[in-house]
């Protein structure tokens, strides 16, 4: 979720800065030829602030809304996002490797699809923990989250991702 609002965020601001830096430089080619303003009227807002002092209520309003949006945007890119790679387990003298996040949670939910009992399954990788959510006809879903958090934390320690923490959910569904 944050990654699409971080996008859909850039692309706003980018699409402004382009279409601002355009109307600037077309200004700018206007203005060489000795005439007035034509979209932007720079002529008045050079007026207005040299004639209005930074204690106003309308640039103290300005400045504030500016502040807001500059934290939002700094917000944005602070929130962690789940990795796009797992580091694998280090084995002693070999190298550093990754898997993809998305491999990995794609490979996992269909081991946990194939665990006896399980109707469906999806899986979500995060930076510590792997959540496993399932749905099951079996009305006894603590035996069904037992064999699913063996599978799962036997898929990742084939994959040699071990150091993640299993948290398996498993919900009862009722027959069609």
């Amino acid at each position: 979720m944050v990654s699409i609002v971080n996008r859909a965020l850039c692309a706003v601001l980018a699409l402004a800065a382009l279409v601002g830096g355009l109307v600037v430089v077309a200004e700018i080619v206007v203005a060489g030829f000795e005439r007035g303003p034509w979209l932007i009227p720079y002529d008045r807002w050079d007026r207005f602030g040299r004639a209005t002092p930074w204690s106003d209520a309308d640039v103290r309003l300005a400045g504030a809304a500016m502040l807001a949006v500059g934290i939002a945007i700094l917000a944005v890119q602070l929130v962690r996002r789940r990795p796009s790679a797992l580091a694998l387990s280090a084995a002693s003298g070999g190298t550093a490797a990754e898997l993809d996040r998305r491999g990995v949670e794609w490979w996992l939910s269909e081991r946990a699809g194939q665990v006896v009992g399980v109707v469906e399954a999806g899986v979500s990788v995060g930076r510590a923990v792997v959540v496993v959510r399932a749905r099951s006809l079996d009305p006894d879903t603590a035996a069904v989250e037992g064999r699913l958090r063996d599978e799962v934390s036997g898929g990742l320690q084939a994959l040699g991702v071990d150091h993640l923490r299993v948290k398996v959910e498993v919900k009862r569904r009722t027959a069609p």
